[in-house]
C-alpha cells in the first residue's frame, strides 16, 4: 500500500515537473492596451504553435507511464485502483492544461511584444512554419538521443582519465593519501 500512495503522489508531482510546471502567471510586463494587446498575441501564439494539444498530450503520457510502473511495481493491486487513478487524473487533465497555458502565454508577453509574438505566429501559418513545427518533435528527440550518447561517451572517457590520474597521484588510498 505504501508504494501504491509513493506512486500516486509521484503522478501528482509529475503533473507539476520541469515539463509541465505550473506556477502562478507573472503579469504581463507592458500595461494598459500594450498588455492587453501582448496577451491577445500570445494566446494566438500558443494557439498556432498548438501548446495546449502538447501539454494536454505530456500530461497524459506521463500518468500512463506512472500508472504503467505502478502496475509492473505492484502487479497484485485491484483493476479498480487503475480506474479511479485514470478518472480523477483525467479530471484535472483539462485544468492542467487551461493553467499552463495561462502560465505560459504570461511567460511569452513578459518576454516578447505583441508584434512580436504576431511576427513569430504569422511564421508558424507560413508553409515552412508548419514544417519546422511538424519536424522540430522528430529534431528534439534526436538531438536529446545523440547527446545522451555523447554525454556517456566522453562521460566514460573523462572518468577514466580522472580515476588513472587520481590513481598516479596517489589519491585512491582514502584520509590522508596524496597529502
Amino acid at each position: 500500500m505504501r508504494i501504491l500512495i509513493a506512486a500516486i503522489f509521484l503522478a501528482a508531482g509529475a503533473m507539476s515537473g520541469p515539463a509541465l510546471a505550473v506556477d502562478t502567471p507573472v503579469a504581463p510586463a507592458q500595461s494598459g492596451d500594450a498588455g492587453a494587446s501582448a496577451a491577445t498575441a500570445a494566446r494566438r501564439l500558443l494557439a498556432v504553435t498548438n501548446v495546449a494539444a502538447v501539454t494536454a498530450r505530456m500530461f497524459e503520457q506521463q500518468i500512463t507511464y506512472i500508472m504503467g510502473l505502478m502496475q509492473e511495481r505492484q502487479p497484485d493491486l485491484p483493476d479498480r485502483v487503475f480506474v479511479v487513478l485514470e478518472e480523477e487524473f483525467g479530471a484535472v487533465g483539462p485544468k492542467v492544461v487551461d493553467e499552463i497555458v495561462s502560465y505560459t502565454a504570461a511567460l511569452y508577453a513578459e518576454r516578447f511584444t505583441a508584434g512580436e509574438m504576431n511576427a513569430i505566429a504569422d511564421f508558424y501559418e507560413t508553409e515552412i512554419g508548419r514544417k519546422a513545427m511538424r519536424e522540430l518533435p522528430a529534431l528534439m528527440a534526436a538531438g536529446t538521443e545523440k547527446g545522451k550518447e555523447i554525454g556517456q561517451r566522453l562521460g566514460r572517457e573523462a572518468g577514466a582519465r580522472a580515476a588513472a590520474r587520481i590513481k598516479a597521484e596517489g589519491l585512491e588510498g582514502g584520509a590522508g593519501a596524496g597529502k
